[in-house]
């Protein structure tokens, strides 16, 4: 049973990573100010409700964060930056053999060439990405060899969001040295200090 709905889940996201390169192709709007806060609470949300079945506990920590910024902390982007979000997730869960998987979400916000940006970290518990992996997994072309495990093909097309919201993405070990204790995706996106954009 449990090969059968990995083999399911895998199926549903190759065909809604489909769906969202078509819409990224196809995507004609500008970018409009979004509050991260609001769309990684929904994103969380939406995975949750998804592995209601799987033993998943996913913690949001933007404590680090201001009071001043609770009520909204906001970057350049549009409707597929949840897309994003929601992507590594699953990921996070897919790749997992733990009976308990445990994803810590953390917001920050860093200074980068005199730019301030928010920094958000995506750190699991799962079988971890080797060295030589990840200097590929994000490249044009890796996901013609691991779309079909659920991999490559999505985070191809996270990277390419990211570059439109010029932004950046990479992946870490969660303990340094140490692959095999899970991962840690780090996106940074240029902050802005404009009112949000309600995604309908």
């Amino acid at each position: 049973m449990n090969i059968i709905n990995k083999q399911v889940m895998r199926g549903i996201q190759i065909i809604s990573n489909v769906k969202k390169v078509t819409n990224f192709n196809n995507s004609k709007n500008s970018l409009q100010p979004i509050d991260v806060l609001h769309i990684l609470k929904s994103s969380i949300e939406y995975i949750e409700s998804s592995f209601q079945e799987n033993n998943v506990k996913i913690n949001f920590n933007y404590s680090c964060i201001q009071k001043s910024y609770f009520n909204g902390l906001y970057v350049q982007g549009d409707k597929l930056l949840q897309n994003v979000f929601e992507n590594i997730l699953f990921n996070a869960i897919y790749h997992n053999d733990n009976s308990n998987i445990q994803i810590l979400v953390k917001v920050s916000k860093i200074i980068l060439n005199n730019d301030f940006f928010v920094k958000i970290e995506f750190i699991d518990n799962g079988v971890g990405i080797t060295n030589a992996r990840k200097k590929y997994i994000f490249q044009k072309g890796y996901e013609i060899q691991e779309c079909l495990n659920g991999m490559g093909f999505g985070l191809t097309l996270v990277k390419k969001l990211i570059e439109k919201y010029n932004g950046y993405i990479w992946v870490e070990d969660k303990v340094k040295g140490d692959y095999k204790k899970g991962s840690n995706f780090i996106i940074l996106i240029p902050e802005i200090n404009e009112k949000p954009y309600v995604l309908t």
